[in-house]
Parts: structure tokens; sequence; C-alpha cells
């Protein structure tokens, strides 16, 4: 076995200015933005929920996953003004993830998240 086989490496692609050639081919190949999927992330800078309780936000998306903990946990992005930067908040709270899958249709909306109990709930 070559090392290539062996190794599972890819063919050797080459350099010339600002376009990648295949060896093999000798055509332009495909930048990875044009065809790759997006994971789902959301971006934005990251708050703590405790920063934003009584503060009115506009909830534009949320993305629920699996957590290495017991529970999922949810990524809410969100705008403190409409047209303002992005910002993302990452919590365990079952009570907003059932809010937010409930009224996933309504989304983007105008919401604020307050702490009842030992709970958190948008109002």
């Amino acid at each position: 076995l070559d090392i290539q086989s062996k190794y599972r490496c890819p063919p050797r692609v080459q350099t010339a200015g600002s376009v990648t050639m295949d060896d093999n081919t000798q055509h332009e190949m495909a930048r990875f933005s044009d065809f790759a999927e997006s994971d789902g992330r959301l971006d934005g800078e990251k708050v703590r929920i405790e920063d934003v309780l009584g503060k009115e936000l506009t909830i534009k998306t949320y993305c629920i996953r699996p957590s290495k903990y017991n529970n999922d946990y949810l990524t809410i992005q969100f705008q403190y003004e409409l047209g303002s930067d992005n910002h993302v908040l990452f919590t365990g709270s079952t009570i907003l993830s059932e809010q937010l899958r409930k009224y996933e249709e309504k989304l983007p909306f105008i919401a604020t998240i307050e702490k009842i109990g030992k709970y958190y709930s948008f109002v």
C-alpha cells in the first residue's frame, strides 16, 4: 500500500494565484461556502440570561440541541433593538423551549424574559 491509500489522503491540489486547480482534472474547484449546508449554529455575541431579564427583546430564532448533561439546551438569537447586532443566550429552560416550540410560527416577536420563582418565561 502506498501512503495515500493507507491513510486515505485526498489527491493533492495546487494553487495558481487565487484559483485552486485539481491535479487530475485541471478544473477550477468549488468553494466550500458554495455547497456547505448550515450547521444551525446561531451567530451573535453571547449574553447571560440574567443580563437580559426584564428587557424587551426581539426574538429572532432559536435552536434546541442535546446537552452533554441531562436536558436539552436552548439557544435563542435575539436583538435588543430591531436592526441592532445579534446576540445569543444559552439556557436549559424547559418552559422557554416549550413556549418557542408552541409559538414558532409567530417568530420573530417581541418579548421580555422574566424569572418567575425558579423558572424563566416569556411575558
